[in-house]
């Protein structure tokens, strides 16, 4: 993983994600990526999408080459030589090592703020939560408040009881 030097090994990343960003950067949709286009342009899109997914997508279901081969409706060697392809024009070709690069800052940017947003967003259900707690022991200490009062309050010396 040495290439992806910008996401951390724990970020995890959807193969939707993944789709989104080759898509934004190369303007090759995803339907025309899974398709069967050998057009160079789309190759090289379909070719850079497998190969950050296999560098950057951590959470993988039943096998890495599987999963991919499903999600594109591939076979899992099309896969194989796809990213082995990949891993040369970036090499070689400094076009597709241009938008590969920009496609992991693209990655790189979306995940972290994803990864803030989710831990904000766990935090103030936490804070909802323990506000929550608070104001059913604050309901209970005065309803038991309010009942010892009841129940211990005397009348007052020199008033009538019944008036």
């Amino acid at each position: 993983m040495a290439q992806v030097k910008h996401i951390k090994k724990n970020d995890r990343l959807e193969l939707n994600e993944i789709a989104q960003a080759v898509e934004q950067i190369t303007d090759i949709t995803m339907h025309q990526i899974q398709g069967k286009s050998r057009l160079k342009h789309i190759v090289n899109a379909r070719f850079m999408f497998c190969l950050l997914a296999t560098e950057v997508k951590i959470t993988w279901h039943n096998g890495k080459m599987k999963t991919l081969a499903k999600y594109l409706n591939r076979d899992h060697t099309s896969i194989c030589h796809a990213v082995s392809e990949a891993i040369a024009r970036r090499t070689h070709e400094e076009n597709f090592k241009h938008a590969y690069d920009q496609c992991v800052e693209l990655l790189a940017m979306a995940n972290s703020e994803d990864y803030i947003i989710n831990q904000l967003q766990g935090k103030i259900e936490r804070l909802k939560n323990e506000i929550k707690r608070k104001n059913r022991s604050i309901r209970l200490l005065n309803y038991k408040l309010y009942d010892r009062d009841r129940r211990t309050k005397k009348p007052k010396q020199g008033l009538p009881l019944f008036g």
